[in-house]
């Protein structure tokens, strides 16, 4: 495996664990995921400096909005100053620098430095592992019924701590229980990222499926034996993100997608359902109760309660919609006091003293809370303009027509990636999670190589006219020349 794809393939998976540390920095953790992520800095930086190597990056706002984003993000510093708060004021410096780090991320994956190839490996190591992330995960449903060993897996990370108000004390992953069932986690933190993980294992199976491109991975038997697990861990997450974002990414393929195979993809999606009822049969006679049935019942409470104004109705026990729903709102709440430039990055528990709210659970409120509407505008600009681009290169028949089998396997999913995302973020505030922005990176290595194959305009900058490595070179040959 190429340098490239190695490091590529490692921060692809070590984004997700987020529950292990190696050692903290005051309230922050360093985990595997911070640790590949620079590995992929520093080995950019060596190809620039040392080597000489250029940026190959997206002409136009593709390239330029990274940079409204990183304005958007200081000029937030502004309501943390005006307050008065050194706690504001400290907790804004950290956010901040932490933002720092994902954003030269970004910035590297946007300079064009690591190749859609090294990404498509990366993605064929995920979906080979995620066979025993989902194995695992399943385990765990029956060993916390049963009190069996690794039920559940210590939490070591003081960032998810703080975060969350927990001790550090006997902090394991956050799953609730029904009776005997506790969603499952695998070796996430939560349900939902479990759920996340899962519901892009699927995405690269089904979209080169029904696009007719080359499989990621060839063998049918492994492709089956990966998206079996994977339905199954899916659904006893009992997460409404995994409803949701599948469903999105279903409706939009058999929407837009002009495919042959849309009988055989309805045919797909009856065959998970028999998988999941199976399931659903299966787990219950072990915790007593249908996992199937809470699914209705949860989503037929919310319905029930939003319908009545939350007058009448009730949910199940232990739902958590409504309390996401409320740190939603809060940030709308915000915006409305900090229009501007927000209450600033990393700020929003000091909004309200009697109801201190760490973040919000959705990117879009969020975002208008602690960066404002230049913060908001920035994003979602930005992604719009990426999505437009994925769409063309997914389906401009001219374009694709200059591409490898493997580029238009790429191509074809980079809108998927971008929808999945839309979907998460409507539950989850990840912009300084390392997993929003590697993903980000796969759309801009797949748009800049499928550019430069199709010959059309790329932005090329040199940030050194020599590498390190000529200079030391051209020094070495002068002091042997007479």
């Amino acid at each position: 495996m190429k340098s490239h794809a190695l490091i590529i393939s490692i921060v692809f998976v070590a984004c997700w664990i987020n529950i292990y540390q190696f050692f903290n920095v005051s309230t922050y953790g360093i985990t595997p995921a911070d640790v590949s992520s620079w590995l992929v800095i520093f080995f950019a930086l060596y190809q620039f400096i040392w080597k000489g190597a250029s940026v190959q990056t997206l002409p136009g706002w593709a390239f330029a909005g990274l940079f409204l984003i990183l304005f958007a993000e200081y000029a937030s510093v502004f309501a943390p100053l005006l307050s008065g708060s050194s706690e504001m004021q400290i907790q804004w410096l950290k956010t901040s620098t932490n933002f720092l780090s994902k954003w030269i991320l970004i910035l590297i994956f946007a300079s064009g430095i690591y190749p859609a190839d090294a990404f498509r490996s990366a993605i064929r190591f995920m979906l080979v592992i995620s066979i025993a992330i989902n194995i695992f995960g399943i385990y765990q449903i029956f060993a916390r019924a049963f009190d069996l060993p690794l039920a559940w897996i210590p939490i070591n990370n003081v960032s998810i701590s703080i975060r969350n108000y927990h001790s550090m004390d006997n902090m394991t992953q956050l799953s609730l229980r029904f009776e005997n069932f506790f969603r499952a986690t695998s070796i996430f933190s939560e349900p939902s990222f479990y759920a996340q993980f899962n519901t892009l294992v699927l995405t690269f199976l089904l979209i080169p499926f029904l696009r007719g491109t080359q499989p990621f991975l060839q063998s049918k038997v492994l492709r089956t034996c990966i998206a079996i697990p994977a339905i199954i861990g899916m659904f006893l997450t009992f997460s409404l993100t995994a409803l949701f974002s599948i469903s999105l990414i279903t409706l939009w393929a058999l929407i837009f997608e002009q495919s042959k195979k849309k009988v055989a993809l309805l045919s797909s999606i009856a065959g998970g359902f028999a998988l999941i009822l199976i399931t659903d049969a299966i787990v219950s006679q072990y915790v007593s109760i249908s996992v199937f049935d809470l699914f209705t019942k949860r989503v037929g409470g919310i319905v029930d309660v939003l319908s009545s104004g939350g007058g009448r109705g009730t949910s199940i026990v232990g739902e958590s919609f409504f309390g996401r729903l409320s740190t939603i709102f809060q940030g709308f709440s915000i915006w409305a006091e900090y229009p501007i430039t927000g209450i600033g990055a990393g700020c929003y528990e000091y909004f309200s003293k009697m109801n201190p709210i760490s973040f919000s659970d959705s990117l879009h409120s969020g975002l208008l809370a602690e960066r404002g509407t230049i913060g908001f505008v920035a994003y979602a600009s930005l992604f719009v303009h990426l999505f437009k681009k994925t769409l063309h290169a997914s389906r401009d028949t001219e374009f694709r027509s200059h591409l490898s089998p493997e580029m238009l396997t790429m191509t074809a999913i980079a809108p998927y990636i971008m929808i999945a995302h839309l979907a998460f973020s409507f539950s989850t505030y990840y912009w300084i999670n390392w997993i929003f922005w590697v993903h980000h990176g796969l759309v801009y290595a797949t748009l800049i190589t499928a550019q430069k194959a199709a010959g059309r305009q790329i932005l090329s900058l040199k940030p050194m006219k020599n590498g390190l490595v000529q200079y030391f070179i051209q020094a070495e040959h002068a002091k042997k020349t007479p």
